[in-house]
């Protein structure tokens, strides 16, 4: 029987450079078990590690990491070896051997740190045996891997709206660029600090760290610029030609809304991989499978493989880690783990919140989250959406919004006051209208909050203002009896919401008269543009704004509304062109799930083969399936058991009819029925 010599190390000294040459490509090797990596952590971390299996004298496995803490009182609770890639097996590396390496992994730290985690960024499916023999647990955790070697692929691959952003970005004088020196460094550092302190809230190495990366050369900065200044970045890291790692990605995104800085970003990581013919990009983490994560939707949008390849957990002091865990829940929530009654923070919501009605004084970046994560978000209730309210003449946005006593943001709420004509109708019409409804963060004690918001802003809204509106978007029915209490009415206002999918399953859905009329429009020659023009802002204005005079007979704001609108990144322009004229056309909203039909309307007595209406609705449809919009929003179609035309026209496009409502607020009940009562009049005339 032959007997195999096998021989533990414990540093890359003992690696020659012809192990590495060999190895680049197989499977096992990532940039951070290399000696670059491991070099430069030397630089950073106070203590790194490596073990490695030699058989007959040859590396069959290798492992390195680092030992970190967190500083002050954390720092006890918190020492852990992490091993970034995973290790390094030899293809054909045997479930034995694999745990000669573990075991020797162990025995070298486990008296140092409370646990090991290993960071897989390749599959490890067939050695899951030898780890879970040896004590280790396996966490699911989700990447993508996309392949950069076709240009083509890439785009097709790629969501439309992202290439969309791209070219806009570009057009606008956005460019790419390597970093120079160390005080562009600091510029990206600063954005990135500022994403991790306000969004990410996990520890961010110092900027040392990052200083350090660029001098030594380990990665590549590449930087996004913007009028002269630097408004976002990514560092790559290479392994060889083979894969190229997206580390640490941030743009000042709400800053500049029609620039797209962390999509720039990424998308400068992608552009480097197929230009210096590296086969893949590694994203580098896309969350936990079972829990929500904003930044997996967003990597999801490039077109790269979903990829599940988890992480081992070894626990070497089961005390210090399961009190360890509690210590920083506590220390995260409260700021002072020393508290003798550590309350949840609902209970907290529930007894002590505190109300703020001045915009400069909400957190914009928590007020957009917030907006972004709940059911109850809408393109309504968006800090942009109030900076365009805020550009309008004639109208007065608010925003309310309620905070924890500790300061963090629990529910929010925008609306506008509005009023018609002159004095004395505008005194008899003002109204505040809250459109998509108030949004409370799911995590709090919503019935309590919403409670104590509405109790508010009654005080807040009762002087001049006859009654307040809210025209909800998304089901309140849990609510109901909050607003009931609290002497607010209920109108069963209906709606139709379409559900996005693909432009085959969507047609379907329509009823066979407009699929006819769309293909008819289509065979006539008619257009669609989406161009944001003053051509085609105006023409389609002046389109709905004759539909309102001859027939809605309700008030239209002015041209200029609409000029303003379009200049935001949440709003869009959609006109039909027919024989070099508009014929029709419509104004969308849109955030990142859903496109909302606020204003539409066509030449339909003058065009009557072509059928513009009809065709304007499916062009908004169809702009949001091109942009991966997951619902068409169709924003009203009447109270429900009165008549409304335009009710049967929507539900001819597929959509379910829902019932969200609206909740109102008498304040002046005698200024309301007279304003009521000369709006009726001057309908009537």
């Amino acid at each position: 029987m032959i007997k195999n010599n096998y021989e533990l190390f414990y540093s890359l000294d003992n690696v020659e450079d012809a192990f590495w040459k060999e190895t680049r490509n197989q499977e096992y090797l990532n940039f951070f078990q290399t000696p670059k990596a491991v070099d430069f952590f030397k630089l950073v971390k106070p203590e790194i590690f490596t073990v490695g299996l030699k058989k007959d004298n040859k590396i069959i496995a290798l492992i390195s990491g680092v030992i970190e803490k967190e500083k002050g009182i954390k720092a006890y609770f918190s020492k852990r070896a992490i091993i970034y890639g995973g290790p390094f097996f030899a293809p054909e590396i045997k479930s034995e051997e694999v745990s000669k390496l573990l075991t020797a992994l162990i025995n070298k730290i486990k008296k140092k740190v409370i646990y090991i985690e290993i960071r897989n960024f390749n599959n490890y499916n067939d050695h899951k045996d030898a780890f879970y023999q040896l004590g280790f647990s396996y966490t699911p955790h989700l990447n993508f891997h996309l392949n950069t070697t076709s240009e083509e692929d890439i785009q097709k691959n790629m969501s439309k709206s992202k290439l969309r952003d791209i070219k806009k970005s570009i057009k606008l004088g956005a460019e790419i660029f390597e970093a120079e020196n160390s005080i562009q460094i600091t510029s990206y550092y600063k954005i990135l600090l500022d994403l991790y302190l306000t969004r990410i809230k996990t520890p961010l190495p110092n900027e040392d760290f990052f200083q350090k990366l660029f001098k030594n050369k380990v990665a590549k900065f590449l930087l996004i610029r913007y009028n002269d200044e630097i408004i976002g970045g990514v560092i790559i890291a290479q392994l060889q030609n083979n894969t190229l790692y997206e580390w640490f990605v941030c743009g000042e995104d709400r800053k500049y809304k029609n620039i797209f800085p962390s999509t720039l970003s990424t998308w400068a990581a992608i552009e480097y991989a197929y230009n210096n013919g590296i086969k893949y990009l590694d994203f580098m983490g896309a969350g936990s499978p079972d829990k929500d994560y904003g930044v997996r939707e967003f990597k999801s949008k490039f077109g790269g493989e979903l990829v599940e390849h988890g992480r081992f957990l070894y626990v070497a002091n089961k005390t210090l880690y399961a009190v360890g865990k509690k210590a920083f829940i506590m220390l995260k929530n409260k700021n002072n783990w020393f508290k003798k009654k550590a309350k949840p923070k609902v209970k907290q919501v529930q007894n002590t919140l505190v109300f703020n009605d001045v915009y400069d004084k909400i957190d914009v970046n928590a007020w957009q989250k917030l907006n972004d994560e709940s059911k109850n978000g809408s393109v309504f209730q968006s800090p942009e959406m109030y900076k365009f309210w805020k550009a309008q003449k004639g109208s007065e946005p608010f925003v309310f919004c309620v905070n924890s006593t500790e300061g963090e943001l629990q529910a929010v709420c925008m609306g506008v006051v509005h009023s018609n004509g002159i004095w004395p109708l505008s005194s008899l019409t003002k109204r505040a209208i809250i459109y998509g409804g108030p949004v409370a963060k799911h995590s709090s004690n919503q019935e309590k909050v919403i409670d104590f918001f509405l109790k508010k802003i009654n005080k807040k809204l009762a002087r001049n203002i006859i009654y307040i509106e809210t025209r909800n978007l998304s089901s309140y029915d849990k609510f109901k009896k909050i607003y009931k209490d609290n002497k607010w009415g209920y109108i069963p206002y209906q709606n139709y919401i379409l559900k996005l999918t693909s432009e085959e399953e969507v047609f379907k859905l329509f009823t066979s008269e407009k699929r006819r009329q769309i293909r008819r429009s289509i065979k006539e020659g008619v257009e669609i543009s989406y161009e944001n023009n003053e051509e085609n802002i105006v023409s389609v204005y002046n389109i709905i704004h004759k539909i309102y005079v001859e027939r809605v007979n309700k008030p239209l704001p002015t041209v200029n509304f609409f000029i303003s609108l379009c200049k935001f990144n949440f709003a869009n322009v959609v006109a039909l062109k027919f024989e070099n004229k508009i014929i029709g056309g419509a104004f969308l909203l849109q955030n990142e799930k859903n496109v909302y039909d606020w204003y539409r309307g066509g030449l339909d007595r003058d065009y009557k083969h072509q059928f513009p209406s009809t065709f304007a609705a499916w062009a908004v449809i169809n702009y949001g399936i091109k942009n991966d919009k997951q619902f068409f929003d169709f924003m009203g179609a009447g109270i429900k058991g009165e008549d409304y035309g335009v009710r049967k026209f929507k539900s001819q496009f597929g959509g379910e009819l829902v019932e969200h409502g609206r909740f109102i607020k008498i304040l002046m009940p005698l200024a309301y029925k007279t304003g009521k009562s000369v709006m009726k009049l001057l309908k009537k005339k």
